[in-house]
């Protein structure tokens, strides 16, 4: 496992917004998630990981239209966090593919099972950056507590209250500005 921290080769803040990547574009789509954490799993080599309480491929769907827009949402899922890692630190795109290789192995799976093309790293790049705010609220909250489960994750991603999200946005703001 490699070496965590600041300043080292690989940091929470990325892992944090890399695994609320995955987790607010999952609940875009209104896919659950059991939780998320920036904690080591060394029996599945991960740094971090959101818990998704479903497979697309053991439902069965109407037809295939509907079948390829859920696998399609699943490999945006996969390629969030990566997009959100680049998103909150341009020029770290070969590291962060390095630490999303099994994201990209389990999405060019399902891209090469089903013929999907890679434009939908595109899509993603868009869904990232149109919930950005939601990302930062929640990898914010996930720095803090190290785990979230369903509940207290759905508490930063489901915000209706604009001045709380304005707060929340400050609160991002602020944290990021004393990184740089």
């Amino acid at each position: 496992m490699r070496t965590r921290g600041p300043g080292t080769d690989v940091d929470d803040f990325a892992i944090a917004y890399h695994e609320a990547g995955h987790y607010v574009v999952a609940h875009m789509f209104g896919h659950h998630q059991d939780g998320l954490t920036i904690e080591p799993d060394s029996e599945k080599g991960s740094l971090g990981h959101t818990t998704p309480m479903e497979d697309p491929g053991t439902f069965t769907y109407a037809n295939d239209e509907e079948r390829l827009e859920r696998i399609a949402q699943e490999v945006c899922t996969l390629y969030a966090g990566f997009a959100a890692q680049i998103r909150v630190q341009p020029g770290i795109e070969e590291r962060a593919r390095l630490g999303a290789r099994r994201d990209f192995e389990a999405a060019e799976g399902w891209l090469g099972r089903e013929g999907l093309d890679d434009a939908l790293m595109v899509r993603t790049m868009a869904l990232i950056e149109e919930h950005w705010p939601a990302i930062g609220r929640l990898a914010l909250a996930l720095l803090a507590a190290r785990t979230l489960d369903e509940a207290e994750a759905e508490a930063y991603v489901v915000t209706e209250d604009e001045d709380e999200r304005d707060r929340d946005l400050a609160r991002y703001r602020a944290y990021f500005k004393g990184r740089r």
